[in-house]
């Protein structure tokens, strides 16, 4: 049998984990079977559980996913020169959430709520915002330390660690 690359491989993985926020988005986490996500996903289940050995290593997954992008919102905020102003920083975090919200399949407002019921449960997911953010940086060189004004380039300053706050209360 040929070997898959590492690019099916990852786009499988993926289908298994949106397959997965599909069930988790209707049912939870807790009263979605391994069936129902095999069943979702449309492959055996021994292809499945080649990529996740159990639900409850998807639920990890999922959480890792979903602070991976919400840090990914904030980093490209700092990386932009100027830094935006309050105003266009929530504005454009408002619109990430509404296209995070938008897909037809799941809702990932759910999957955030039910991942930080599952931190309280769950000492994994209470600590995958310290696993997320420290890799590979958790410093912009954009992070305004003595504030942002409008029309001012950070390029110049010192880089400071970016707030850990931010990441903890943010999921999938």
């Amino acid at each position: 049998m040929p070997r898959l690359s590492e690019q099916t491989r990852a786009q499988r993985r993926q289908h298994i984990l949106t397959s997965a926020w599909m069930c988790f988005s209707r049912d939870g986490f807790h009263a979605t079977s391994m069936d129902q996500v095999i069943a979702s996903t449309g492959m055996s289940s021994s292809a499945v559980y080649r990529y996740f050995s159990s639900k409850e290593e998807i639920i990890h997954a999922s959480a890792e996913e979903g602070v991976t992008r919400v840090r990914g919102i904030f980093v490209g905020l700092l990386d932009r020169d100027p830094v935006p102003t309050p105003a266009e920083t929530l504005s454009l975090i408002v619109a990430e959430l509404r296209n995070r919200t938008n897909n037809p399949d799941y809702d990932m407002t759910r999957l955030a709520l039910q991942t930080w019921a599952e931190a309280l449960r769950d000492p994994y997911c209470t600590n995958v915002p310290a696993r997320c953010t420290s890799k590979p940086s958790t410093t912009s060189p954009n992070w305004p330390a003595g504030g942002a004004t409008r029309g001012t380039s950070h390029r110049t300053r010192t880089p400071t660690p970016l707030p850990q706050p931010y990441f903890r209360s943010c999921t999938v």
